[in-house]
Protein backbone atom coordinates (compact mmCIF):
# COMPACT_ATOMS: atom_id res chain seq x y z
CA UNK A 1 0.00 0.00 0.00
CA UNK A 2 1.19 3.18 -1.13
CA UNK A 3 1.01 5.29 2.03
CA UNK A 4 2.22 9.35 2.29
CA UNK A 5 5.03 10.72 5.18
CA UNK A 6 1.38 11.59 7.22
CA UNK A 7 0.17 7.41 7.06
CA UNK A 8 -2.25 7.93 5.11
CA UNK A 9 -2.97 6.09 1.40
CA UNK A 10 -1.99 7.31 -1.44
CA UNK A 11 -4.33 7.52 -4.73
CA UNK A 12 -3.16 5.49 -7.46
CA UNK A 13 -3.98 6.98 -10.54
CA UNK A 14 -1.77 10.00 -12.08
CA UNK A 15 1.55 9.21 -10.03
CA UNK A 16 4.67 9.91 -11.09
CA UNK A 17 7.33 7.14 -9.25
CA UNK A 18 10.73 9.31 -7.93
CA UNK A 19 13.64 7.95 -6.54
CA UNK A 20 14.81 9.44 -3.56
CA UNK A 21 17.11 9.63 -0.41
CA UNK A 22 16.94 10.57 3.62
CA UNK A 23 20.13 12.29 4.39
CA UNK A 24 21.00 12.73 7.79
CA UNK A 25 22.31 16.61 8.51
CA UNK A 26 24.13 16.28 12.02
CA UNK A 27 25.29 20.11 10.67
CA UNK A 28 22.00 21.55 11.00
CA UNK A 29 21.80 24.24 13.25
CA UNK A 30 18.46 23.78 14.97
CA UNK A 31 18.60 19.90 15.13
CA UNK A 32 21.62 17.64 14.81
CA UNK A 33 19.24 14.74 13.95
CA UNK A 34 17.53 16.80 11.00
CA UNK A 35 16.67 14.27 7.99
CA UNK A 36 16.76 16.20 4.47
CA UNK A 37 15.13 14.64 1.78
CA UNK A 38 16.82 14.93 -1.39
CA UNK A 39 17.26 13.63 -4.64
CA UNK A 40 19.10 10.46 -5.03
CA UNK A 41 23.14 10.06 -4.63
CA UNK A 42 23.76 8.51 -8.45
CA UNK A 43 22.57 11.87 -10.26
CA UNK A 44 26.26 12.94 -9.34
CA UNK A 45 25.74 15.92 -6.78
CA UNK A 46 26.62 16.53 -3.65
CA UNK A 47 24.01 16.51 -0.94
CA UNK A 48 23.62 20.15 -0.37
CA UNK A 49 22.77 20.12 -4.24
CA UNK A 50 20.29 17.36 -4.17
CA UNK A 51 18.70 18.79 -0.91
CA UNK A 52 14.67 19.20 -1.36
CA UNK A 53 14.11 19.99 2.15
CA UNK A 54 13.83 18.63 5.44
CA UNK A 55 11.03 16.26 7.11
CA UNK A 56 9.20 18.15 9.69
CA UNK A 57 10.21 17.36 13.58
CA UNK A 58 6.68 16.18 14.84
CA UNK A 59 7.16 13.46 12.06
CA UNK A 60 10.75 12.55 13.33
CA UNK A 61 9.30 12.40 17.44
CA UNK A 62 6.51 9.61 16.02
CA UNK A 63 9.79 7.60 14.98
CA UNK A 64 11.88 8.19 17.89
CA UNK A 65 14.73 11.81 17.28
CA UNK A 66 16.85 9.95 16.41
CA UNK A 67 15.53 6.63 14.41
CA UNK A 68 16.38 7.85 11.20
CA UNK A 69 19.75 9.43 11.87
CA UNK A 70 20.54 6.23 13.39
CA UNK A 71 19.59 3.83 10.62
CA UNK A 72 21.23 6.45 7.62
CA UNK A 73 24.58 5.66 10.21
CA UNK A 74 23.81 2.13 8.89
CA UNK A 75 22.85 2.65 5.33
CA UNK A 76 26.17 4.89 4.52
CA UNK A 77 25.06 7.90 5.11
CA UNK A 78 21.61 7.66 3.09
CA UNK A 79 18.31 5.97 2.91
CA UNK A 80 16.73 5.16 -0.32
CA UNK A 81 13.12 5.32 -0.45
CA UNK A 82 10.44 6.00 -3.37
CA UNK A 83 8.60 9.30 -3.71
CA UNK A 84 5.36 10.53 -5.63
CA UNK A 85 4.82 13.38 -7.43
CA UNK A 86 1.57 14.64 -8.30
CA UNK A 87 -0.33 18.01 -8.71
CA UNK A 88 3.05 19.79 -7.84
CA UNK A 89 3.10 18.18 -4.92
CA UNK A 90 5.97 15.27 -3.67
CA UNK A 91 4.98 12.93 -1.17
CA UNK A 92 7.18 9.74 0.25
CA UNK A 93 5.91 6.87 -0.11
CA UNK A 94 6.88 4.97 3.44
CA UNK A 95 5.03 2.83 6.32
CA UNK A 96 2.41 3.86 8.73
CA UNK A 97 5.05 5.68 11.59
CA UNK A 98 4.13 3.01 13.75
CA UNK A 99 4.86 0.49 11.48
CA UNK A 100 7.78 2.20 10.54
CA UNK A 101 8.77 3.00 13.87
CA UNK A 102 8.83 -0.79 14.76
CA UNK A 103 10.74 -1.95 11.72
CA UNK A 104 13.79 0.38 13.03
CA UNK A 105 13.57 -0.79 16.47
CA UNK A 106 13.97 -4.32 15.04
CA UNK A 107 16.76 -3.63 12.67
CA UNK A 108 18.71 -1.75 14.33
CA UNK A 109 21.24 -3.06 17.37
CA UNK A 110 20.30 -1.93 20.97
CA UNK A 111 17.26 -0.35 20.45
CA UNK A 112 15.68 -2.63 22.36
CA UNK A 113 14.41 -0.93 25.82
CA UNK A 114 13.92 -4.03 28.04
CA UNK A 115 16.02 -5.51 30.33
CA UNK A 116 18.83 -2.15 29.57
CA UNK A 117 21.61 -1.60 31.91
CA UNK A 118 22.91 1.54 31.95
CA UNK A 119 26.60 1.36 32.78
CA UNK A 120 28.13 5.04 33.01
CA UNK A 121 27.15 7.11 35.66
CA UNK A 122 25.25 9.75 34.19
CA UNK A 123 25.78 13.53 36.49
CA UNK A 124 22.21 14.31 35.97
CA UNK A 125 20.91 10.91 37.11
CA UNK A 126 23.08 11.54 40.25
CA UNK A 127 21.85 14.92 40.86
CA UNK A 128 18.36 13.66 40.46
CA UNK A 129 18.78 10.56 43.09
CA UNK A 130 20.46 12.56 45.96
CA UNK A 131 17.37 15.40 45.04
CA UNK A 132 15.06 12.01 45.56
CA UNK A 133 16.25 11.68 49.49
CA UNK A 134 15.88 15.61 50.19
CA UNK A 135 12.63 17.41 51.59
CA UNK A 136 11.92 20.22 52.77
CA UNK A 137 11.42 20.61 56.82
CA UNK A 138 9.55 21.52 58.63
CA UNK A 139 6.39 20.20 57.47
CA UNK A 140 3.05 20.91 59.61
CA UNK A 141 0.50 18.15 59.98
CA UNK A 142 -3.23 17.97 58.04
CA UNK A 143 -5.46 18.53 60.22
CA UNK A 144 -8.52 19.24 57.32
CA UNK A 145 -8.37 19.53 53.73
CA UNK A 146 -10.14 21.81 51.29
CA UNK A 147 -11.26 20.47 47.76
CA UNK A 148 -12.17 22.24 44.97
CA UNK A 149 -12.50 21.34 41.30
CA UNK A 150 -10.09 23.15 38.31
CA UNK A 151 -10.01 22.80 35.26
CA UNK A 152 -7.18 23.58 32.37
CA UNK A 153 -6.96 27.09 30.46
CA UNK A 154 -8.87 24.92 27.21
CA UNK A 155 -10.83 22.96 29.75
CA UNK A 156 -9.62 19.36 28.18
CA UNK A 157 -8.94 18.34 31.54
CA UNK A 158 -9.67 18.41 34.99
CA UNK A 159 -8.83 17.82 38.49
CA UNK A 160 -9.71 18.56 42.60
CA UNK A 161 -6.87 20.61 44.18
CA UNK A 162 -6.15 19.82 47.39
CA UNK A 163 -5.58 22.36 50.20
CA UNK A 164 -4.89 22.45 54.08
CA UNK A 165 -7.46 24.40 55.70
CA UNK A 166 -5.23 26.00 58.64
CA UNK A 167 -2.18 27.19 56.70
CA UNK A 168 -3.59 27.25 53.33
CA UNK A 169 -0.42 25.49 51.93
CA UNK A 170 -1.20 23.67 48.62
CA UNK A 171 -1.38 19.51 48.80
CA UNK A 172 -1.55 18.71 45.27
CA UNK A 173 -4.41 17.33 43.30
CA UNK A 174 -6.57 14.20 42.59
CA UNK A 175 -6.59 13.51 38.77
CA UNK A 176 -7.80 10.60 37.49
CA UNK A 177 -8.25 9.14 41.01
CA UNK A 178 -4.39 9.18 41.57
CA UNK A 179 -3.65 11.31 44.63
CA UNK A 180 -1.02 13.32 42.88
CA UNK A 181 0.96 15.63 46.35
CA UNK A 182 3.58 18.11 46.37
CA UNK A 183 5.36 16.00 49.23
CA UNK A 184 5.09 12.49 49.23
CA UNK A 185 5.54 12.50 52.91
CA UNK A 186 1.67 13.75 53.66
CA UNK A 187 0.38 10.60 51.61
CA UNK A 188 -0.90 8.43 55.05
CA UNK A 189 -2.53 11.95 56.49
CA UNK A 190 -4.19 13.14 53.10
CA UNK A 191 -5.71 9.65 52.39
CA UNK A 192 -6.85 9.24 55.82
CA UNK A 193 -8.69 12.72 55.40
CA UNK A 194 -10.41 11.56 51.83
CA UNK A 195 -11.36 8.63 53.31
CA UNK A 196 -14.16 10.74 55.16
CA UNK A 197 -15.52 12.28 51.23
CA UNK A 198 -17.02 10.16 48.79
CA UNK A 199 -14.42 10.69 45.92
CA UNK A 200 -12.90 7.99 44.38
CA UNK A 201 -8.98 7.81 44.72
CA UNK A 202 -6.58 5.04 44.13
CA UNK A 203 -5.08 3.17 46.71
CA UNK A 204 -1.02 1.94 47.06
CA UNK A 205 0.05 -1.40 45.45
CA UNK A 206 1.42 -3.62 47.56
CA UNK A 207 2.25 -6.32 45.25
CA UNK A 208 2.81 -4.46 41.97
CA UNK A 209 3.13 -6.70 38.68
CA UNK A 210 6.70 -5.85 38.76
CA UNK A 211 8.39 -6.08 42.17
CA UNK A 212 9.97 -3.18 43.68
CA UNK A 213 13.56 -3.13 43.79
CA UNK A 214 14.80 -4.03 47.71
CA UNK A 215 16.25 -0.45 48.60
CA UNK A 216 12.94 1.31 47.82
CA UNK A 217 9.61 -1.01 48.75
CA UNK A 218 6.22 1.01 48.64
CA UNK A 219 7.07 2.36 52.21
CA UNK A 220 10.09 4.15 51.07
CA UNK A 221 9.11 7.95 50.53
CA UNK A 222 10.46 9.01 47.32
CA UNK A 223 10.89 12.80 47.21
CA UNK A 224 8.84 12.84 43.36
CA UNK A 225 5.86 14.75 42.14
CA UNK A 226 4.17 14.04 39.10
CA UNK A 227 3.26 16.73 36.21
CA UNK A 228 0.53 15.34 34.73
CA UNK A 229 0.12 16.27 30.99
CA UNK A 230 -2.97 15.61 28.65
CA UNK A 231 -1.62 11.75 27.34
CA UNK A 232 0.56 11.37 30.24
CA UNK A 233 2.35 11.37 33.33
CA UNK A 234 5.78 13.19 34.21
CA UNK A 235 7.11 11.95 37.00
CA UNK A 236 9.71 14.52 38.29
CA UNK A 237 12.64 14.53 41.09
CA UNK A 238 11.41 17.57 43.62
CA UNK A 239 14.21 20.66 43.57
CA UNK A 240 14.10 22.18 46.92
CA UNK A 241 15.83 25.65 44.87
CA UNK A 242 13.35 25.03 41.91
CA UNK A 243 10.18 23.45 43.49
CA UNK A 244 8.03 22.95 39.81
CA UNK A 245 11.75 21.85 37.93
CA UNK A 246 10.80 20.85 34.36
CA UNK A 247 13.29 17.83 34.52
CA UNK A 248 11.20 14.87 34.02
CA UNK A 249 12.67 11.59 34.98
CA UNK A 250 9.65 9.23 33.90
CA UNK A 251 6.76 8.98 31.43
CA UNK A 252 3.94 7.14 31.93
CA UNK A 253 1.83 5.90 28.79
CA UNK A 254 -1.72 5.31 30.80
CA UNK A 255 -2.97 3.23 27.46
CA UNK A 256 -0.20 1.01 27.57
CA UNK A 257 0.70 0.93 31.08
CA UNK A 258 4.51 1.33 30.62
CA UNK A 259 6.67 3.42 32.24
CA UNK A 260 9.63 4.65 30.38
CA UNK A 261 12.53 5.95 32.71
CA UNK A 262 15.45 7.98 31.69
CA UNK A 263 18.13 6.14 33.48
CA UNK A 264 18.01 2.51 35.13
CA UNK A 265 19.12 4.14 38.04
CA UNK A 266 15.80 6.02 38.51
CA UNK A 267 13.90 2.82 37.63
CA UNK A 268 14.10 1.78 41.55
CA UNK A 269 12.24 4.74 43.14
CA UNK A 270 9.95 5.10 40.21
CA UNK A 271 8.16 2.05 40.57
CA UNK A 272 8.33 2.45 44.44
CA UNK A 273 6.58 5.60 43.58
CA UNK A 274 4.01 4.64 40.72
CA UNK A 275 3.15 1.78 43.52
CA UNK A 276 2.33 4.35 46.62
CA UNK A 277 0.22 6.30 44.06
CA UNK A 278 -1.78 3.00 42.65
CA UNK A 279 -0.06 3.08 39.18
CA UNK A 280 -0.42 0.27 37.46
CA UNK A 281 2.98 -0.07 35.80
CA UNK A 282 2.98 -3.15 32.83
CA UNK A 283 6.62 -3.29 31.69
CA UNK A 284 9.80 -0.45 31.59
CA UNK A 285 10.97 0.69 29.13
CA UNK A 286 14.67 3.06 28.88
CA UNK A 287 16.67 4.27 26.29
CA UNK A 288 20.02 3.05 24.88
CA UNK A 289 21.64 6.50 26.07
CA UNK A 290 20.33 7.50 29.37
CA UNK A 291 18.31 11.22 29.46
CA UNK A 292 17.14 10.45 25.79
CA UNK A 293 13.73 8.99 25.57
CA UNK A 294 12.62 12.17 23.81
CA UNK A 295 15.23 11.13 20.80
CA UNK A 296 14.98 7.60 20.91
CA UNK A 297 11.52 6.66 21.45
CA UNK A 298 8.44 7.73 19.02
CA UNK A 299 5.78 9.57 20.34
CA UNK A 300 2.82 6.96 20.31
CA UNK A 301 4.96 4.76 22.61
CA UNK A 302 5.87 7.45 24.86
CA UNK A 303 2.51 9.19 25.50
CA UNK A 304 -1.10 7.72 24.93
CA UNK A 305 -2.45 7.85 21.40
CA UNK A 306 -6.16 7.00 22.51
CA UNK A 307 -6.44 9.87 24.43
CA UNK A 308 -4.98 12.54 22.53
CA UNK A 309 -7.16 11.27 19.67
CA UNK A 310 -10.39 11.48 22.16
CA UNK A 311 -9.25 15.31 22.72
CA UNK A 312 -8.66 15.78 19.42
CA UNK A 313 -12.11 14.63 18.04
CA UNK A 314 -13.85 16.71 21.03
CA UNK A 315 -12.49 19.69 19.50
CA UNK A 316 -13.52 18.85 16.21
CA UNK A 317 -16.75 18.53 16.73
CA UNK A 318 -16.51 22.86 16.86
CA UNK A 319 -14.84 23.64 14.00
CA UNK A 320 -15.08 27.51 14.50
CA UNK A 321 -12.26 29.82 16.22
CA UNK A 322 -15.36 30.86 18.80
CA UNK A 323 -13.51 30.96 22.09
CA UNK A 324 -16.52 29.27 23.88
CA UNK A 325 -19.77 27.57 23.09
CA UNK A 326 -23.41 28.67 24.05
CA UNK A 327 -26.71 26.91 23.11
CA UNK A 328 -28.92 29.32 20.54
CA UNK A 329 -32.24 29.05 23.03
CA UNK A 330 -30.65 31.67 25.64
CA UNK A 331 -29.76 33.80 22.57
CA UNK A 332 -32.75 36.26 22.88
CA UNK A 333 -31.74 36.96 27.14
CA UNK A 334 -29.31 39.37 26.46
CA UNK A 335 -28.53 42.75 23.64
CA UNK A 336 -27.51 40.62 20.39
CA UNK A 337 -24.23 42.53 20.42
CA UNK A 338 -23.80 41.81 23.60
CA UNK A 339 -20.47 40.06 22.33
CA UNK A 340 -18.07 40.56 19.69
CA UNK A 341 -18.43 38.94 16.94
CA UNK A 342 -16.74 35.58 16.38
CA UNK A 343 -16.28 35.09 20.57
CA UNK A 344 -19.09 32.96 20.52
CA UNK A 345 -20.31 29.84 18.37
CA UNK A 346 -24.02 29.41 19.32
CA UNK A 347 -25.04 25.88 18.91
CA UNK A 348 -28.69 24.42 18.53
CA UNK A 349 -27.78 21.63 19.83
CA UNK A 350 -25.58 20.56 23.21
CA UNK A 351 -21.80 18.75 22.83
CA UNK A 352 -20.86 17.99 26.24
CA UNK A 353 -17.36 17.01 26.26
CA UNK A 354 -17.02 16.08 29.96
CA UNK A 355 -16.57 11.84 29.62
CA UNK A 356 -15.08 11.50 33.29
CA UNK A 357 -16.90 8.77 35.69
CA UNK A 358 -17.79 10.64 38.63
CA UNK A 359 -19.08 13.68 37.28
CA UNK A 360 -21.77 13.40 39.81
CA UNK A 361 -19.14 13.48 43.02
CA UNK A 362 -16.34 16.34 41.08
CA UNK A 363 -18.79 19.00 40.30
CA UNK A 364 -19.46 19.27 44.27
CA UNK A 365 -16.36 20.65 44.71
CA UNK A 366 -17.10 23.34 41.72
CA UNK A 367 -16.36 26.51 44.14
CA UNK A 368 -17.43 29.25 41.30
CA UNK A 369 -21.24 28.39 42.00
CA UNK A 370 -20.26 28.11 46.25
CA UNK A 371 -19.14 31.83 45.51
CA UNK A 372 -22.18 32.97 43.06
CA UNK A 373 -25.12 31.68 44.93
CA UNK A 374 -24.37 31.17 48.67
CA UNK A 375 -27.01 29.15 50.55
CA UNK A 376 -27.61 27.08 47.71
CA UNK A 377 -28.64 22.75 47.76
CA UNK A 378 -26.65 20.56 45.23
CA UNK A 379 -28.81 17.20 43.93
CA UNK A 380 -27.22 14.01 42.98
CA UNK A 381 -28.49 13.82 39.27
CA UNK A 382 -26.31 15.18 36.56
CA UNK A 383 -27.79 17.65 34.45
CA UNK A 384 -26.75 19.85 31.21
CA UNK A 385 -26.15 23.06 31.83
CA UNK A 386 -28.87 25.64 30.89
CA UNK A 387 -26.43 28.03 28.95
CA UNK A 388 -24.17 25.56 27.05
CA UNK A 389 -25.18 21.84 27.69
CA UNK A 390 -22.32 21.00 29.38
CA UNK A 391 -22.54 18.06 32.04
CA UNK A 392 -23.14 19.66 35.87
CA UNK A 393 -25.16 19.31 38.66
CA UNK A 394 -28.62 20.46 39.64
CA UNK A 395 -29.04 22.70 42.28
CA UNK A 396 -31.97 24.82 43.94
CA UNK A 397 -31.47 28.23 45.82
CA UNK A 398 -34.58 30.07 47.52
CA UNK A 399 -33.47 32.71 45.03
CA UNK A 400 -35.08 30.85 42.17
CA UNK A 401 -38.53 29.38 41.52
CA UNK A 402 -36.63 26.73 38.92
CA UNK A 403 -34.31 23.96 39.56
CA UNK A 404 -30.77 25.56 37.75
CA UNK A 405 -27.78 23.29 36.29
CA UNK A 406 -24.45 25.17 35.53
CA UNK A 407 -21.37 23.83 34.17
CA UNK A 408 -18.30 25.04 35.70
CA UNK A 409 -16.82 26.50 32.57
CA UNK A 410 -20.09 28.37 32.48
CA UNK A 411 -19.86 29.39 36.37
CA UNK A 412 -15.72 30.07 35.62
CA UNK A 413 -16.43 32.92 32.90
CA UNK A 414 -19.31 34.72 35.13
CA UNK A 415 -16.90 34.79 38.44
CA UNK A 416 -14.09 35.91 35.96
CA UNK A 417 -15.53 37.41 33.21
CA UNK A 418 -14.73 36.38 30.00
CA UNK A 419 -15.11 39.50 27.32
CA UNK A 420 -12.51 41.87 27.22
CA UNK A 421 -14.53 45.13 25.14
CA UNK A 422 -14.86 48.18 27.33
CA UNK A 423 -18.34 49.46 24.96
CA UNK A 424 -19.47 46.33 25.68
CA UNK A 425 -19.03 45.77 29.35
CA UNK A 426 -20.12 48.99 30.06
CA UNK A 427 -23.49 48.30 28.40
CA UNK A 428 -23.36 44.77 30.65
CA UNK A 429 -22.44 46.41 33.62
CA UNK A 430 -25.50 48.71 32.99
CA UNK A 431 -27.52 45.75 32.28
CA UNK A 432 -27.01 44.56 35.41
CA UNK A 433 -26.90 47.63 37.63
CA UNK A 434 -30.23 48.02 36.50
CA UNK A 435 -32.04 44.62 36.55
CA UNK A 436 -29.98 43.35 39.68
CA UNK A 437 -29.16 46.19 41.81
CA UNK A 438 -32.21 48.43 41.29
CA UNK A 439 -29.61 51.51 39.60
CA UNK A 440 -27.52 51.84 42.94
CA UNK A 441 -24.38 52.68 42.52
CA UNK A 442 -21.80 49.18 42.08
CA UNK A 443 -18.18 48.13 42.73
CA UNK A 444 -16.70 45.32 40.68
CA UNK A 445 -16.15 43.44 43.34
CA UNK A 446 -20.10 43.01 44.28
CA UNK A 447 -20.44 40.72 40.52
CA UNK A 448 -18.71 38.16 42.20
CA UNK A 449 -22.13 37.03 44.07
CA UNK A 450 -25.83 37.51 42.82
CA UNK A 451 -27.83 39.59 44.66
CA UNK A 452 -31.30 38.13 44.90
CA UNK A 453 -33.30 38.85 47.53
CA UNK A 454 -34.65 34.80 48.77
CA UNK A 455 -37.68 36.84 49.96
CA UNK A 456 -38.57 37.36 46.33
CA UNK A 457 -37.04 34.40 43.90
CA UNK A 458 -37.08 34.86 40.43
CA UNK A 459 -37.11 32.62 37.25
CA UNK A 460 -34.26 30.65 36.00
CA UNK A 461 -34.49 32.86 33.11
CA UNK A 462 -33.45 35.77 34.88
CA UNK A 463 -30.25 33.97 36.48
CA UNK A 464 -29.60 32.79 33.31
CA UNK A 465 -29.18 36.48 32.27
CA UNK A 466 -27.61 37.68 35.13
CA UNK A 467 -24.78 35.47 34.16
CA UNK A 468 -24.66 35.73 30.47
CA UNK A 469 -24.18 39.73 31.44
CA UNK A 470 -21.36 38.43 33.86
CA UNK A 471 -19.36 37.10 30.52
CA UNK A 472 -18.87 40.25 29.22
CA UNK A 473 -17.17 42.21 31.85
CA UNK A 474 -13.82 41.00 32.44
CA UNK A 475 -12.59 41.60 36.00
CA UNK A 476 -9.61 43.79 37.11
CA UNK A 477 -9.37 44.85 33.71
CA UNK A 478 -11.24 48.16 33.20
CA UNK A 479 -10.55 51.04 35.63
Amino acid sequence: MRRSLHGAELPQHGLISLRMSLIHRPDNDYNPNAISVSMPADIGQTPEDRHLGYLYDHHLRKLGMTALASLAELSGGEIRCTGFYQGGNLELALPHPKRLAAAIDAFLPDRKPHDRIHTSKSPQTTDALSRLNSFESPRSQVRQIRLALGTSRRGETRSISLADVDTGRSLGQIADTYVLLNDERDRDNVLNLLAATEVPVAQSITQPAIALHPEWPVAAIPNIWTYRLLDALAFRARNVEKPYSHETMAIYNPETKKLWVEDSRLVGPCLCYASRVGIEISAVGLPRKPWHLEDEIPFYELKSNRRRNQLDEAASVDDSDAEWTLLKSVRRLIPPDLYAPGLVRWSATPYPRLTEPSVDIHERYVTERQTLFGNHSVARSVGRCRLCGELGLAFSTPACVDALCYCQGCLIRATRGAAEDRQRAAAALGLIGRLEFDQSPMLESQLDHLHINPAEPVSGEFIDTLLLLRFAIRRNLFP
